[in-house]
């Protein structure tokens, strides 16, 4: 999509405030993996904080809330919504310098995700969201290409950022007694493609969120 176009369909998100009432340390002992997700719509302030929890930035010290080589970030997240506020069934990309969303027009991919599993992963088309995190890897490649092992540093260390983003997603929606899992094992080109993603990105990670089924 034209990057005009995605300007006109930018969607501001509601502000995330930077307090809880749950300890990190209760975050962290309360994380599990949840793969059954209940039929209930996530607030749209919900997915703010997960967003920002992921890949926040703040203007004022320039500092994001995951850590990255170089402060490359070379991560993208894109948000495959349900059931998620008001907005329409479809893939967005987040903005987090301006903390917006960009509607893409893609549609609701989550079923086609599942096909792409390389396992039976029935929540990716049941859980009412899925942060999709892709990293640029051509960037990364080319960026840390005089480390050893050649070649492969710069992926790794996109990997390495995966996986903080990852994390703050699962404790932010723990935070927010929201269930959440990541998924790793799937076919990626299809992914990609199924994601609209662009040229020298790949997906790392998908982490499916929703409120838990009891």
């Amino acid at each position: 999509m034209e990057t005009a176009n995605l300007a006109q369909s930018a969607i501001g998100l509601p502000h995330p405030p930077h307090n809880s009432q749950v300890p990190l340390e209760t975050a962290l002992a309360s994380r599990s993996s949840c793969r059954r997700f209940a039929r209930r719509l996530i607030p749209l302030e919900s997915l703010s904080q997960l967003l920002w929890a992921g890949q926040g930035y703040d203007p004022e010290t320039h500092r994001r809330t995951a850590p990255s080589a170089k402060q490359a970030y070379p991560l993208q997240l894109q948000v495959v919504t349900g059931e998620v506020g008001e907005l329409v069934p479809d893939v967005y990309r987040y903005d987090p310098l301006h903390h917006q969303l960009h509607a893409t027009g893609i549609g609701d991919v989550r079923a086609t995700l599942q096909s792409l599993a390389t396992e039976d992963q029935p929540w990716l088309a049941q859980a009412p969201l899925v942060l999709a995190i892709s990293a640029n890897l051509s960037m990364m490649t080319h960026l840390f290409g005089e480390q050893p092992p050649q070649g492969e540093r710069g992926i790794r260390y996109a990997y390495i950022e995966t996986g903080a983003v990852a994390e703050n997603l699962q404790l932010q929606a723990t935070a927010l007694e929201l269930g959440s899992v990541i998924v790793g094992a799937f076919n990626d080109r299809g992914v990609g493609q199924a994601l609209d993603l662009e040229a020298g990105f790949a997906p790392t990670a998908l982490v499916c969120v929703g409120h838990p089924a009891h």
